[in-house]
């Protein structure tokens, strides 16, 4: 399917070919990438979120301790 944007105004499409030319596409490809994201992403739910995070600290709380965690973080602060 083919679509004709017309009145692109210049500093968009400025931005486009920056876009395009920093990662390596065709401005038609980079306006397609662009679209998709925009329409196609999708929302993150807040609280399948936090229970990921929470699966995650469970899954490592063995691994970390946090005394040292504390040291380190400390170790540059004067």
């Amino acid at each position: 399917m083919n679509i004709t944007i017309k009145d692109v105004p210049e500093h968009l499409h400025a931005h486009l070919k920056e876009a395009a030319d920093r990662d390596g596409r065709s401005i038609n490809k980079q306006i397609i990438y662009t679209l998709e994201r925009a329409i196609l992403s999708r929302k993150v739910d807040r609280t399948e979120t936090i229970e990921k995070i929470r699966s995650l600290r469970e899954q490592i709380a063995d691994e970390v301790d946090v005394s040292d965690m504390e040291q380190i973080i400390n170790q540059d602060r004067p």
